[in-house]
């Protein structure tokens, strides 16, 4: 829930949600299937870094991001959180380098190229990363001339 909270841009319920779930002794005081996170996990340090961005709180941003990152490097979506969050505190260079590693890791993430847009001085490189973002962002998937076919007692699939 805190997750779908952050992306929906519902800062002040995710905070809350978390606030409870961090601060919680007793198991049983919330839904231990809406919140599925250890507080050891890459994801509760990430969660845990959203809400700090929220609040505007960069440095402690970039140490849950980077715990998050130790565990988990080849996350493209840590890595690229992490960029912007080296661009905003100035160290562009840094933020770049990391972008463009998030790049590499999926080039089809517009979440990596918006970092490499976020933290680069280069304006032509920025407008050209900023557009790859919004192209890929609106990417959609045309579903419509996909027939499939499933044969329940066969367990089978057919595709036309």
């Amino acid at each position: 829930l805190i997750r779908i909270e952050l992306m929906m841009n519902n800062g002040k319920e995710a905070t809350e949600l978390f606030r409870k779930w961090i601060n919680s002794n007793n198991k049983e005081e919330i839904d231990l299937n809406s919140i599925s996170l250890d507080r050891q996990t890459p994801e509760f340090f990430f969660c845990f870094a959203q809400i700090c961005l929220e609040s505007n709180d960069l440095p402690i941003a970039e140490n849950l991001l980077k715990k998050a990152i130790e565990i988990e490097p080849f996350n493209v979506e840590y890595q690229s959180a992490l960029a912007c969050v080296l661009a905003k505190l100035g160290m562009m260079d840094a933020g770049l380098e990391r972008a463009k590693f998030a790049v590499k890791l999926d080039p089809e993430s517009p979440h990596a190229w918006l970092a490499v847009s976020g933290s680069s001085k280069n304006q032509e490189e920025k407008e050209e990363a900023k557009k790859k973002s919004v192209l890929l962002k609106d990417a959609r998937i045309d579903l419509s001339n996909i027939h499939i076919i499933v044969f329940p007692e066969e367990n089978t699939v057919l595709n036309i």
